[in-house]
């Protein structure tokens, strides 16, 4: 069905987690790679190569890391190190050159901040197992008064967000000297006699649903919490929101191998909660603040209804909208782009697919002609890249770098595209429903040939204007 097919299962966990007095949520380090932070693997790689002496080659580092692991080979860079040297080295492999302020919130961060803001802080936990500020930057943008969490002896402050670091914290201003890095740091952080991080997971369970987003389910320590969580009475319901996109389970053997992961967490007490790709993540986030009211249609649902809302109206429309994209590309792009580039307007039909409805370059005959692509996350399109990820920022993609086949042939005629998610308020409540693209004969060449910041102001300008229009339909 693509994104934001939710089915009942999982709306029936959305819509309990939503309703109930109080809701933890644990975020892990799949929130902040779009924020083009390190993966788990990638951060262990740049310890390893700047803590290491002397430096390891990338094939021994790659060796090292295949064979142990990251916990364990992250010993090697991080043994012997004083509190401020560890500390460095952290703050080298996760920002590397760039300051940290560079850095901003995905979508998902904004979703768990409107979430709070929503809830309040007496009515929600925030717990998160990354070293960086992205989420307390998500809540000041959103106005609120924000503490951060990362060692034992924290009572808060009255009125204000708590986000708990159970792994360290290493922002802008805002640091601490206990880290969970390394193998013997996660053996180390569970002695009964320091085991503060245990006391917050288990406090924050036992006043209702968690629901974990972004992590790792084979994370040691969240095993570890989640047998503790197990054996606790009282503890309320966990939720695991566990995206396809990301792992390496391919459609063709993951609905068989849904049954053995459904009982694997089932085991731990987690009722896991299948989705598509890490879009849908934040999808469930925002969810939970549009479903805390009874009687509100899921996201499939909005979107089948503006669907339905463009089919209706294409007749009417069609010219307009082709020619409201064509004003855009005159006034904006063609002096980017040149004047064989286009402007495509994509809507999703609820039923699986991306649907072409206009451009800038032809107006189309009949609603039932339109192309149609799949809306899965590996469609290979950058409008189903766009739709897929957390994020709404403009991906600009070179063709001529690697085989993109949907959109590099059969003429091989673009050479350059781009694309940017279209959210519009329906019923009131924001939601994924396309994407714009546009595509260029230039090449990108670094930016050379292409002013590509130019190029992505005009995108999201356009987005805005067309998320309002596609608003107005519903």
């Amino acid at each position: 069905m693509g994104a934001h097919a939710f089915d009942s299962e999982i709306m029936k966990l959305i819509r309990k987690a939503a309703r109930a007095e109080h809701v933890s949520l644990v975020v892990g380090a799949g929130a902040s790679v779009p924020s083009d932070l390190p993966t788990w693997e990638n951060f262990a790689r740049g310890l390893l190569k700047h803590g290491s002496r002397p430096t390891p080659s990338d094939d021994a580092i790659a060796a090292v890391i295949d064979s142990q692991g990251v916990r364990l080979a992250s010993e090697a860079a991080m043994n012997d190190k004083t509190d401020k040297d560890r500390r460095d080295l952290i703050a080298r492999a996760l920002y590397g050159k760039r300051a940290r302020r560079d850095y901003v919130p995905t979508g998902l961060h904004r979703a768990v901040a409107d979430l709070a803001i929503a809830r309040g802080p007496e009515n929600l936990t925030l717990i998160t197992l990354n070293y960086d500020e992205l989420l307390e930057r998500a809540l000041e943008l959103r106005g609120a008064t924000v503490r951060a969490r990362s060692s034992a002896g924290y009572s808060g402050t009255s009125g204000a967000h708590v986000v708990h670091h159970l792994h360290g914290l290493l922002g802008t201003s805002r640091y601490s000297n206990e880290f969970v890095v390394t193998e013997s740091d996660y053996f180390w952080s569970r002695d009964p006699s320091s085991d503060w991080r245990s006391g917050v997971v288990s406090e924050a369970a036992a006043k209702g649903p968690m629901v974990f987003v972004g992590t790792s389910l084979v994370d040691p320590n969240l095993l570890h919490y989640r047998c503790v969580l197990r054996e606790r009475r009282g503890a309320g319901q966990r939720i695991a929101v566990l995206p396809r996109q990301g792992t390496e389970l391919g459609s063709a053997n993951h609905d068989d191998a849904r049954a053995l992961l459904r009982s694997q967490w089932n085991a731990l007490g987690v009722a896991p909660a299948f989705v598509e790709d890490y879009a849908d993540v934040t999808t469930f986030v925002s969810e939970l603040v549009t479903q805390r009211e009874t009687g509100r249609k899921s996201p499939a649902q909005r979107v089948r209804a503006l669907w339905r809302a463009v089919e209706e109206g294409f007749e009417t429309s069609k010219q307009d909208w082709s020619d409201a994209l064509a004003a855009t590309y005159r006034a904006d792009l063609r002096s980017v782009l040149g004047s064989e580039g286009n402007l495509v307007l994509w809507v999703a039909d609820g039923r699986g697919s991306l649907v072409r409805v206009a451009g800038n370059d032809r107006v189309h005959r009949d609603v039932r002609s339109l192309r149609r692509i799949p809306y899965r996350f590996d469609a290979g399109w950058v409008a189903t890249d766009v739709v897929s990820y957390s994020d709404d920022d403009v991906v600009i993609r070179d063709l001529g770098e690697a085989d993109h086949a949907p959109e590099a042939v059969p003429s091989r005629r673009w050479r350059t595209v781009a694309g940017i998610s279209l959210t519009a308020a329906v019923d009131g409540f924001p939601t994924m429903v396309g994407a714009l693209t546009a595509a260029t004969t230039k090449p990108d060449d670094g930016g050379l040939t292409l002013k590509v910041d130019k190029w992505r102001n005009a995108m999201v300008a356009a987005a805005n204007e067309w998320s309002s229009r596609l608003s107005d339909l519903v």
